[in-house]
């Protein structure tokens, strides 16, 4: 391993370290945000309180670190220069919509070692912290995805190489149905007859994933 990679290694820590030590502060915010703001995010969504909130707090813990070049948001038009190093892209509070009725939601990042945009061939890391029953944190690198629970920020873990069960058990099909292209209607349909799958879809890519990646299946939105 060369001195540059192992210097952008410990960036990647220090990354994933940051985020996990957010998530308690996150999550405490979320009971008094549950409003929306006026504005819109640049998908043209609405946002929450807790939107801007995690997003405005994930900036101000990674842009002291040393190492990171770029920030950019789901919730900002802009990626935002920080420094010099690797980019990192987030969605600070997926599924948000689900802070009405209480349901899981959770924090997507991704980690590359050149500017944005850019594509995947270029990716560090990625994964997500799930705010659900307890805190957890999937995360991929090099190759392995391990899981974590996230006890006052800290991961402790939890399975260190986490793969799709080989017998799927759940789909979760999102969206409009009348605006499903007509292959996929037929996938969907041929889906719902298989023995043994059960639609389960809870409106958040994390959560929805989350259940693929332990109980097998398939997600699509």
């Amino acid at each position: 391993m060369t001195d540059a990679s192992s210097r952008e290694d410990d960036v990647v820590d220090a990354v994933v370290e940051t985020l996990c030590a957010a998530a308690p502060s996150i999550r405490a915010g979320l009971p008094g945000r549950r409003v929306y703001e006026e504005g819109t995010n640049p998908s043209g969504e609405r946002q929450l309180e807790a939107d801007t909130y995690a997003d405005e707090l994930l900036l101000k813990r990674l842009r002291p670190l040393d190492g990171v070049g770029e920030y950019a948001s789901e919730e900002r038009p802009d990626v935002i220069d920080i420094g010099e190093g690797v980019s990192v892209a987030l969605d600070p509070l997926d599924g948000s919509t689900n802070l009405k009725p209480n349901n899981v939601m959770g924090t997507l990042y991704s980690i590359y070692d050149e500017p944005l945009p850019t594509g995947g061939e270029n990716l560090l890391a990625a994964g997500y912290i799930l705010y659900g029953p307890v805190t957890t944190l999937v995360a991929a690198r090099d190759g392995v995805v391990s899981e974590y629970i996230l006890e006052s920020g800290i991961k402790r873990p939890l399975r260190e190489e986490l793969t799709l069960p080989g017998d799927p058990a759940i789909f979760s099909f999102g969206g409009r149905v009348n605006r499903w292209f007509d292959d996929f209607e037929a996938f969907a349909r041929e889906t719902e007859r298989t023995e043994g799958m059960k639609l389960r879809y809870g409106g958040s890519m994390i959560g929805d994933v989350n259940q693929i990646l332990h109980y097998g299946g398939v997600f699509a939105y």
